[in-house]
């Protein structure tokens, strides 16, 4: 006799996967996060609930402002898919910075940033113009360290993106289209 929801009752417990199922790459989702401290990085799975190394126990404030001894590290949110060549790579990279006081455990981020960015990233843009050229390296390096087959499957122009050199549309280190837009990453429609 069917349940609700058209279960069999005893047959075990429901699987709701609100972001995705997890992968063997520690990401949930096709969505991943890389932990850029200085010019180093590494993936960071609790990022993508706020709770990477560096934000545990920090308390959050309204302005940058209130934080005035604050070290800024980056969120990278890199999105992986299949391509068009039917191979699993990185399809979106999107970076967003923080601002910790690690002494006094304070920090500032703009938590709908951080969500517009994670949403930009999913979509296919490619948009790391704000890191230096040797934080790309380091996300391209902790990309390459644990998941080397997703960076082997990654299109040309997309790993351009994380090989420290400018790059992109204008030269800005950008890659990729807004597929809701048509405009490329970080433009507007009247720029």
């Amino acid at each position: 006799m069917e349940g609700r929801h058209g279960r069999t009752p005893g047959e075990g417990p429901i699987q709701l996967n609100l972001v995705g199922a997890r992968t063997e790459h520690g990401s949930i989702g096709g969505l991943a996060a890389i932990l850029v401290d200085g010019e180093s990085a590494r993936v960071s799975p609790g990022a993508l609930h706020g709770k990477s190394p560096v934000e545990t126990g920090v308390r959050w404030v309204q302005n940058r402002e209130e934080v005035p001894r604050a070290r800024c590290y980056w969120i990278v949110w890199v999105a992986q898919g299949q391509g068009a060549d039917g191979r699993r790579g990185i399809r979106g990279a999107v970076a967003s910075p923080m601002w910790i006081d690690r002494e006094a455990m304070v920090g500032y981020k703009h938590l709908a940033g951080h969500v517009n960015d994670m949403s930009r990233a999913l979509k296919g843009v490619v948009d790391l113009r704000e890191l230096t050229p040797a934080q790309r390296r380091a996300v391209r390096d902790a990309i390459i360290e644990r998941a080397p087959r997703i960076w082997e499957g990654t299109a040309p122009e997309i790993r351009a993106c994380f090989e420290g050199e400018e790059v992109g549309q204008d030269g800005d280190g950008r890659a990729g289209e807004d597929p809701a837009s048509g405009q490329s990453p970080g433009t507007s429609p009247t720029s």
